[in-house]
């Protein structure tokens, strides 16, 4: 199948060529009605014929091959009895040399190569019937130009020809690439959203196990109340109230991680400290029950349009992620501290940890697919690695790591107008 840029271009040739030759014929029948009147009206028949021809190419969808074989066949009758009737040395001889060029491009190398080699022969044979006789140096004169342009045309043609063979080979391999490439992602994509819904499962479960547990001991003391014959109507008040406040809570729960988890996928002009917010909110509690401290410190006052859910999603990733390196060491101090800040035309937050570190070894390679520091298996190692591409190819940002002092700090940029806030 042909290039559609090719074909478009093949399809404006034959459209220019046509109309070109309509107007050379118009001229020349012009001049020739004032020299000879059976080339003038040679050349009229001729200006017809692709006069229709050029009518015919602005159908919206002309038949390419007939309209090119009927220019080709006009044009080798046309130079014939220019041929024919021309002396030696006039110039119209030169005429000849376009033909090979014309049929290559209009017919590609094979098919053009055959009506060149077809014009050449009509040529030979029409000599023996020359009005004006040629010599044999002025034949060969003239077959050896010939020759030698349509061998440099042809040749031409055939190394284009097998360029674009080979650029058309080079594209569906780069197409099949880049759809296994999207594949992959789709893949890796899908097993950090399994991996992070089992994460969010057990952050739930975190956060319901107090205020479970505090509902039943409500229940527990109303029991025993009643059993005691103790229970009153202010007891009663009193415990349906915690009661309530907890399902309250509980609700507010589910409500966050519902939202965390909605697939809405527009872009929200947003200030960066609610997403801090509510990440903290959804993971903070069940970090800090491991003994690891989290502070924040942070405060913006431009917005930014991203992706709410997904910076979540990035957040409690490196948040989680510090949190397992901290819990490697049993740090007495741990400490996880997020930053944000504004810093001319960007927008930043910052996880910090002073968990050591990571070795400088592998830090370049934190962010491939598969790489996990973890040595119990728990790591699938997709986890940086999606977050990386989030953040620079879905919300046009940047996200780096490098060391501190005392740990390791990652950074999430987000460019932003000034004007536009």
């Amino acid at each position: 199948m042909k290039d559609i840029k090719l074909q478009s271009f093949e399809h404006k040739f034959i459209k220019s060529l046509v109309i070109v030759a309509t107007v050379a014929e118009l001229i020349s029948m012009i001049i020739n009605f004032k020299i000879d009147y059976f080339f003038g009206v040679l050349t009229l028949i001729y200006a017809i014929i692709f006069f229709m021809l050029s009518l015919f190419s602005f159908k919206k969808d002309f038949n390419y091959n007939l309209l090119s074989t009927i220019a080709l066949i006009t044009l080798i009758v046309q130079f014939s009895t220019v041929y024919l009737y021309s002396l030696p040395s006039d110039s119209k001889i030169v005429w000849f040399l376009i033909f090979p060029i014309v049929s290559i491009v209009l017919k590609g190398s094979d098919l053009g190569a055959k009506y060149s080699i077809v014009f050449i022969l009509v040529i030979l044979f029409i000599s023996f019937f020359a009005e004006i006789s040629y010599s044999l140096r002025s034949i060969a004169t003239i077959i050896i130009a010939y020759m030698t342009l349509f061998f440099v045309i042809y040749f031409t043609k055939i190394k284009n020809e097998n360029n674009e063979e080979e650029i058309t080979k080079q594209k569906i391999a780069l197409e099949e690439s880049l759809k296994k490439l999207k594949q992959k992602d789709e893949l890796l994509s899908s097993q950090v959203k399994l991996a992070q819904m089992g994460e969010m499962i057990t952050l739930i479960a975190h956060q319901w196990k107090q205020p479970l547990s505090t509902m039943s001991a409500s229940v527990s003391s109303l029991q025993v109340q009643s059993m005691l014959n103790t229970l009153d109507a202010n007891n009663i008040e009193s415990e349906l109230t915690d009661i309530t406040t907890q399902i309250k809570y509980l609700n507010e729960t589910i409500t966050d991680f519902r939202d965390f988890f909605n697939p809405n996928k527009q872009k929200i002009d947003i200030n960066l400290s609610i997403i801090i917010e509510d990440s903290i909110k959804l993971i903070g509690s069940a970090i800090e029950s491991t003994g690891i401290k989290i502070e924040q410190k942070h405060n913006f006052n431009s917005t930014v349009a991203i992706y709410p859910n997904e910076l979540k999603q990035v957040l409690i990733n490196l948040i989680k992620n510090a949190s397992d390196e901290l819990s490697k060491d049993k740090n007495k101090d741990a400490m996880i501290l997020i930053k944000g800040y504004e810093e001319s035309d960007r927008l930043v937050i910052e996880v910090n940890d002073n968990a050591g570190g990571v070795p400088l070894e592998l830090i370049d390679k934190i962010f491939e697919p598969y790489f996990s520091t973890k040595t119990d298996n728990s790591g699938t190692g997709l986890g940086l690695y999606m977050s990386k591409k989030i953040i620079e190819e879905n919300m046009g940002g940047e996200l780096n790591i490098h060391n501190l002092e005392d740990g390791a700090s990652f950074r999430i940029t987000f460019f932003i107008d000034k004007k536009d806030t």
